[in-house]
């Protein structure tokens, strides 16, 4: 079953922040979210604004376009 656009981007997500070397709780205050809800992220539960995302990008040291890059929609 494949993966859904916003699991695969929670994966992107969740990769980012420990190439960081980051707890969810620490990466979360440097983005200025709770914790709770970038744990909704990384789980594919939650859909990220392009404001939050580009926190999450610039905090990760990477881009947006590299976040989202080759990410497959479900039709």
């Amino acid at each position: 079953m494949a993966r859904s656009a916003m699991q695969q981007l929670g994966n992107r997500v969740r990769a980012a922040r420990k190439k960081v070397g980051l707890s969810q709780a620490a990466f979360a205050e440097k983005c200025g979210m709770d914790r709770l809800y970038l744990g909704r992220i990384e789980l594919g539960k939650q859909n990220p604004t392009v404001g939050i995302l580009m926190r999450i990008a610039l905090e990760a040291d990477t881009d947006a376009a590299t976040l989202l890059a080759g990410i497959v929609v479900d039709p």
